[in-house]
């Protein structure tokens, strides 16, 4: 049916650790860039939905941790913002950047493409993007709005990346 429904675009669901293992020899808390490096590389690779597996007992509760439980509530958000475009949306293959250590994919939805991408190094870094069939367009990051508006000319455009 679900195939039906989404003209064959069935993907699995990703289930990313939420929670910090009290079995671990440093038990340390992942942090936002990882957390949000999950989900993304997931969506990337072909997730098309993320229950978070967060362990609750007496040696950890998510909700005592402030950082992780807003970065998981944040990118909740996130998704629900990106639903139709994963769901709905075109992959485009027609792009290219410059780095081995960047992952992406582009989905076009509503004539709009959508660009998620991860740098999956431990290192800031700027990368060169470009789409083969859009000479001119404009660049505009939807969950980061400090970052200016770009206009990339000649189909290519910088972004910068923080380390993972």
């Amino acid at each position: 049916e679900l195939t039906r429904v989404f003209g064959g675009k069935v993907g699995y669901f990703v289930i990313p650790q939420a929670w910090i293992d009290p079995g671990d020899l440093i038990p340390l808390e992942q942090t936002v860039a990882q957390t949000r490096a999950q989900v993304y590389l997931s969506i990337i690779h072909g997730a098309r939905g993320v229950c978070y597996y967060c362990f609750k007992d007496y040696t950890f509760n998510v909700v005592k941790h402030p950082r992780l439980w807003s970065t998981l509530k944040g990118l909740n958000y996130e998704l629900e913002v990106l639903n139709d475009i994963i769901l709905l949306g075109n992959i485009c293959d027609k792009w290219r950047i410059d780095s081995s250590t960047i992952d992406g994919k582009i989905f076009e939805y509503q004539k709009a493409r959508y660009f998620i991408s991860v740098n999956t190094s431990k290192k800031k870094m700027s990368s060169i993007f470009s789409l083969k069939d859009w000479p001119k367009f404009r660049a505009e990051r939807i969950f980061e709005s400090e970052e200016p508006r770009q206009v990339a000319k000649k189909g290519a455009i910088t972004i910068c990346y923080a380390p993972q």
